[in-house]
């Protein structure tokens, strides 16, 4: 797959232009851009501490999903195929307005786990942060509040969300 480090789109490996702005596409990473015959890549959404983050259409019900691929790395480093399954696993089981829907979950023929989400258009806390400074009062008493409405959704479950800050 490579990614347009312009409009941040994603094309098979035989691409070797940007079809919507021209731009020369890098070489490509070992990445398919389709998963599972299920999904197909469509747009670099971001990366993180985690893993990779696209935006993807699901075949079957032509639906936009995010799928987040999570680092090979952290898997040699401790964190085990297990963990991260029993992870899948509780935030699927979260059904609250707040909460992202966690819709499927598996692994890469290249050993990546990756995570299929709800695709939620916007952009994090973070980014407003950043362009505003600082919040008015309302706005951040709103976003508190829905914040410990999902927590409190996840802890009845007996989960608890070990990376909570304003880019998640």
């Amino acid at each position: 797959m490579r990614e347009c480090s312009v409009c941040s789109n994603c094309y098979e490996d035989h691409i070797i232009l940007c079809p919507k702005d021209g731009q020369a596409l890098p070489e490509p990473i070992p990445i398919p851009i389709i998963i599972a015959r299920k999904y197909r890549i469509d747009a670099l959404i971001g990366r993180g501490g985690m893993g990779t983050v696209y935006k993807a259409t699901q075949f079957g019900l032509n639906r936009s999903v995010a799928i987040k691929i999570l680092r090979q790395e952290l898997l040699t480093a401790g964190l085990s195929v297990e963990h991260l399954r029993h992870e899948a696993l509780a935030s699927s089981r979260i059904d609250h307005p707040n909460v992202v829907t966690v819709h499927d979950y598996g692994t890469l023929e290249s050993g990546e786990e990756y995570l299929v989400m709800k695709f939620i258009k916007g952009y994090p806390l973070s980014k407003e942060l950043r362009a505003h400074g600082q919040l008015s009062f309302d706005r951040a008493f709103g976003i508190i509040l829905q914040v410990c409405s999902a927590i409190e959704a996840a802890h009845k479950l007996s989960i608890a969300h070990c990376d909570l800050k304003p880019d998640n």
